[in-house]
């Protein structure tokens, strides 16, 4: 489907296969007259309605303007009609694609992303994809940076798999400040896994807890707890047991926004990150980089803030000794990891390595459930010993 809004006219065109229904000439929107914001979407009929999408759908919206200019729309997190349909935001970011300058996003029966313009992850152990779309790991334990925007931040504590996974880690807990209020997801302490301002709350399930600054918070089930602030910048943190460990999804309301941290790039440049002192690493990530200048930088200073004390003092803060992917695991434990993702669905080369080195250090077939429904990452960041030893794990 696509529409087309000009000064003087509007139409619309819905195609079925080979054939087409359109609609020209109209003038509905009356755009003459100058606008600043738009949404292109699929709802329901007038007066509340919903459109109701069959099982297995994706639909990508996609509002382009032209202007005589290439810089991108801004994104902006907020809906204009009481109409809705059926579909949630889709885990990942859509490859961009000609023509532009656009702004787009990705909707699918299955979910898992937050109502965001732009959206992140870090889950199992720990694979990060950044908010342009980069894939790569970070295996530190610590307390680390996630993401710092002028609006909130986000730190994580990530703890090492030793002594059976020393080279990996998982997020142990996760907390942010958004609003002015101060939130923390602490799954291994004794009592409510939530803390809110210094203070363990408990949630009715899907019953929101609305705090002072406009954020948010409510619970799905007993392991999903998203917090959300008026302008759209959410967090989703999904506990995981036995064995006990934190899927992250950090979203941003606007975009562009200026944002640092481990899950965001550098020069809005999907092979690029940078270290809290502006120094920018380019993929593939040499190893000493990354956990060197790069990797202790983001972690969080002791004495700068104290989000993640309410889950107790951190104990761990070391780095892996080397680089560790499904291809250093023993056979015997990659192929029936293998398998089960493949029998998940996740058929993208980057994801499929990441799902299998998750089931098989985990332990668990639930941790393929992540990457069900996941776009592709847009690039992967491998992280090398030297640029000698850099064997592409994914072609793109």
């Amino acid at each position: 489907m696509t529409g087309n809004v000009t000064a003087g006219s509007d139409s619309i065109t819905f195609a079925v296969g080979s054939t087409l229904f359109a609609s020209p000439g109209t003038n509905s929107v009356h755009a003459a007259a100058g606008w600043t914001i738009a949404e292109f979407n699929v709802f329901g009929d007038a007066g509340g309605g919903q459109a109701n999408f069959a099982a297995g759908t994706t639909v990508i919206p996609r509002s382009r303007i032209t202007y005589g200019g290439t810089t991108a729309p801004n994104c902006v997190a907020q809906g204009f009609t009481g109409e809705t349909n059926n579909l949630n935001f889709g885990p990942g970011t859509p490859a961009s694609s000609p023509p532009g300058p656009a702004v787009f996003f990705n909707m699918t029966n299955a979910g898992g992303a937050l109502t965001s313009c732009s959206g992140s992850t870090t889950v199992g152990d720990t694979h990060l994809i950044t908010f342009n779309g980069l894939l790569y790991d970070f295996q530190a334990s610590g307390d680390f940076i996630l993401a710092q925007a002028p609006d909130f931040v986000v730190h994580a504590r990530q703890v090492s798999g030793a002594p059976t996974w020393p080279d990996a880690a998982v997020n142990q807990a996760i907390a942010t400040r958004m609003g002015g209020n101060a939130i923390a997801i602490c799954p291994t302490r004794d009592g409510p896994a939530l803390t809110v301002n210094g203070r363990p709350t408990e949630l009715a399930n899907n019953q929101p807890l609305s705090l002072d600054g406009g954020v948010d918070i409510w619970q799905e089930g007993d392991n999903v707890y998203t917090i959300l602030d008026q302008a759209g910048n959410a967090v989703r943190a999904t506990i995981n047991a036995n064995p006990r460990y934190v899927n992250v999804s950090v979203g941003l309301g606007t975009q562009p926004e200026t944002v640092t941290g481990v899950l965001a790039n550098a020069n809005n440049n999907v092979s690029q990150i940078a270290a809290r002192d502006g120094t920018v690493l380019t993929a593939p990530f040499l190893f000493g980089g990354l956990y060197g200048s790069y990797g202790t930088g983001w972690r969080v200073p002791p004495l700068e803030d104290t989000l993640l004390s309410a889950c107790g003092s951190i104990t761990e803060n070391s780095i892996p000794s080397k680089p560790f992917y499904t291809k250093d695991l023993d056979i015997q434990l990659s192929a029936p990891a293998l398998k089960i993702c493949q029998a998940a669905g996740v058929d993208d080369p980057a994801l499929l390595d990441a799902c299998t080195l998750d089931v098989a250090v985990l332990g668990t077939e639930s941790a393929a459930t992540v990457y069900v429904g996941m776009s592709p990452p847009i690039a992967v960041g491998q992280v090398v010993l030297t640029t000698n030893t850099y064997v592409p794990l994914v072609n793109k």
